[in-house]
């Protein structure tokens, strides 16, 4: 299952982006046939747009999400927060979760993600959600095509029996929008642009920043529960005694 759709803090609720044989802007000026130009092994910088309620008033922020051949990151500009999902030469999966305010890390090793029940697909990892939860647990109830030959799927149903829309991009392999209509709190997630990453302004965190940062491994939580670091990152990443993500990709 999608490791955005599984979390109980991701309640969207938001509107596609495209309509069939139209050539729409999506935002900012850019074209849908930018996104066309694209390809699924082409290393982008994609900005989302996350809405969110607090005290009752809806509020907006940048949500970013980078993808290369074998890492992906997520960035959410509003908690200061991101995840940093690797592969290596053994198709391994390793979780970086960062905390930009507080410069440090927590590291999960693919021991850690299968113990904890966080252990993701790669398409997962690739794609923010896993694409055959599409076809496994939503329903296709329309494809369109625009005038650049943009084609976009909608999928609706039901997901931990709440009511789910994803616009997908099957040729990048890619939501446009992820959507819980029925969602009280009136999250929302929404393109806006993507760009090769050698284009954008959004650049990938580097290992010299993130050598920088305070690490802590996933597998010593239980041992710092006093340490005040540790205390504050599993308070900003839900509340959990031993391990601070939820789920893969989680809008915090």
């Amino acid at each position: 299952m999608s490791r955005f759709l599984r979390m109980r803090s991701l309640h969207i609720a938001m509107t596609g982006l495209l309509i069939g044989g139209c050539n729409l802007p999506i935002m900012n000026g850019m074209k849908t046939q930018d996104l066309v130009s694209l390809t699924q092994s082409t290393p982008i910088s994609c900005q989302y747009q996350k809405s969110y309620v607090t005290n009752g008033k809806i509020n907006q922020g940048n949500w970013y999400f980078l993808r290369q051949q074998n890492r992906t990151e997520s960035r959410d500009e509003v908690a200061r927060q991101g995840e940093i999902w690797q592969r290596d030469s053994g198709q391994h999966l390793f979780l970086t979760h960062v905390f930009f305010t507080e410069k440090a890390a927590l590291d999960y090793t693919a021991s850690d993600l299968k113990a904890s029940g966080r252990l993701p697909s790669w398409d997962s990892a690739w794609s923010i959600i896993d694409p055959s939860m599409l076809e496994k647990e939503l329903r296709l109830v329309d494809k369109a095509t625009d005038n650049s030959g943009l084609v976009q799927e909608t999928y609706r149903g039901k997901v931990n029996g709440i009511n789910t829309e994803v616009q997908w991009l099957p040729g990048l392999k890619l939501p446009s929008s992820i959507s819980h209509p029925d969602s009280s709190d009136k999250q929302s997630l929404r393109l806006v642009n993507c760009w090769p990453i050698n284009k954008a302004t959004i650049q990938p965190t580097t290992d010299s920043t993130l050598s920088a940062y305070r690490h802590i491994d996933y597998s010593d939580l239980g041992d710092m529960e006093t340490d005040p670091l540790v205390q504050k990152i599993v308070a900003l990443s839900g509340g959990h005694s031993h391990g601070a993500s939820e789920e893969p990709h989680e809008i915090h």
